[in-house]
């Protein structure tokens, strides 16, 4: 498996093969969009050479913070990412947030970015989207939560930082 960061049209970042992964134990795809599938519904990769880019380190989402952004490649839209600014948390449902951000089919694993401190922190990862009285919602796995036990995974048999960040790159 390889991670192309940053692509486009014409182009990408950087590549990097997948030296390992960490998926949560207690996901189980059943289809349905239930609180409890989707709070298990993230991996975290560790790349086999870093990918030259900003590094954005996992943050906690909370309510009332600046507005998100959401980066995907949509099913539609394979080699152009589509940026969608001024999300916003309409509710929590434990490690599960539903956000205002308009998804389509494609959208999963779409990281979702706040600025805190002046700094991009990626705080969910989408899963689904649901749709309620004609309006789409972006249901997403809050990263702070999911983290500590996957990096715990890549931990026994594979060698990383203390503390590393979740690297992003984003072409200028």
């Amino acid at each position: 498996m390889r991670f192309v960061a940053g692509l486009r049209p014409g182009g990408y970042v950087g590549v990097s093969r997948v030296a390992a992964a960490a998926v949560s134990p207690d996901y189980r795809y059943d289809g349905d969009a239930t609180v409890t599938r989707i709070s298990a519904d993230i991996a975290l990769l560790a790349l086999d050479t870093p990918i030259a880019s900003k590094t954005f380190s996992p943050a906690a989402l909370r309510f009332g913070e600046s507005a998100m952004t959401l980066v995907s490649y949509a099913r539609d839209r394979a080699y152009a990412p589509s940026i969608e600014d001024g999300c916003a948390v309409m509710r929590h449902m434990g490690p599960v947030a539903a956000l205002s951000c308009d998804v389509t089919f494609g959208a999963s694993g779409a990281p979702v970015f706040s600025m805190m401190g002046g700094e991009a922190r990626v705080v969910a990862v989408v899963s689904a989207m649901v749709s309620d009285a004609g309006e789409k919602f972006a249901l997403a796995v809050e990263v702070d939560r999911a983290l500590p036990a996957l990096r715990a995974q890549l931990g026994h048999g594979f060698a990383m930082d203390a503390a590393p960040a979740v690297r992003v790159a984003r072409a200028n």
